[in-house]
């Protein structure tokens, strides 16, 4: 109960990179407001995801970027012996689904650098086309995980 695995599905005319382009946190906070608890009998491929990046900075907005590296050269200025300079952010995750449910586990990993660097009444809901899936936090609706299913088992 403490975290949501969802299922975006595309209408047969729309894509997968159609829902990514247009999945904000504004339109994500407006789809969790917007569903009903139902009952459905849910057709999921098997799948295994992997991701793993090396440079995650360089995936976070520019404005927390610059912020974050502004905190660190004050702390420097005035404690730089006892400062340490994390300028590389690394993660590994991996996604399964399988007949006994959804697991996903990750690690990050800051790295410390001494210089700056870089037919039934129940509807059925079969997922059989490339979806988008998440893991969310169920109080905030904060995006843990996110991938796409193609249809090939990566």
């Amino acid at each position: 109960g403490s975290y949501y695995y969802t299922v975006l599905l595309p209408n047969d005319n729309i894509s997968v990179e159609t829902v990514l382009e247009e999945l904000s946190s504004k339109t994500w906070d407006q789809l969790r407001s917007s569903l009903e608890n139902k009952y459905i009998q849910v057709g999921i491929p098997k799948f295994t995801a992997n991701f793993q990046h090396h440079e995650l900075f360089g995936l976070l907005d520019e404005d927390f970027r610059l912020d974050f590296i502004s905190q660190i050269e004050k702390k420097q200025e005035k404690d730089f012996d006892n400062t340490a300079i994390f300028n590389r952010l690394s993660q590994r995750a991996i996604f399964k689904v399988d007949e006994d449910g959804a697991a996903a586990a990750a690690v990050s990993q800051l790295g410390r650098y001494t210089s700056t660097g870089k037919d039934n009444p129940i509807p059925t809901f079969v997922a059989n086309k490339p979806f988008v899936y998440l893991i969310s936090e169920a109080g905030s609706g904060l995006v843990l995980f996110m991938g796409t299913y193609s249809g090939k088992n990566t």
